[in-house]
């Protein structure tokens, strides 16, 4: 077991209605298959949007950060899906870019992607998956918004 390192364990629903469990359990375990103890574990679990908030107004994301800036022990995090983290592409990269300047493994479970080489360098798969999902999770949000307005 990795005893030293932390992961974080991200997720996010849109509404109120909807229910964290599920994404939790599941990036929990991928978090125990990667190697860490439960304890070594930080889950953070919100309900925001997406789309309508910044990186700058969204908790989840402000105590991700948080966590990160002050804890070096935290060496990796664990969403369910890419637009966990975000749904707005200036989101998505930033994100991208604090992990990747920080050495911080970006595990995405659906579709698995892992955002760092063993080396700390980013995968050349992982970047071409990423800026892939992340124009899909861009353009399924035009798409509701055109849906609303309808």
């Amino acid at each position: 077991m990795n005893k030293t390192k932390k992961c974080i364990c991200f997720c996010r629903v849109s509404t109120l209605g909807q229910d964290l469990v599920q994404q939790e359990n599941a990036i929990i375990e991928e978090g125990k298959k990667l190697g860490y103890d439960e304890k070594n574990m930080i889950v953070i679990g919100k309900k925001e949007s997406g789309i309508s908030l910044s990186s700058d107004e969204r908790e989840g994301i402000i105590e991700l950060k948080n966590h990160i800036n002050n804890d070096s022990s935290i060496d990796c995090v664990i969403c369910w899906e890419l637009t966990r983290i975000g749904r707005r592409p200036d989101v998505i990269y930033e994100m991208r870019d604090f992990f990747l300047e920080r050495k911080i493994q970006w595990v995405i479970m659906t579709p698995y992607m892992r955002l760092l080489e063993e080396d700390g360098t980013m995968s050349n798969t992982s970047s071409i998956v990423f800026g892939l999902f992340t124009t899909i999770a861009e353009s399924e949000m035009r798409i509701k918004k055109e849906r609303f307005a309808r």
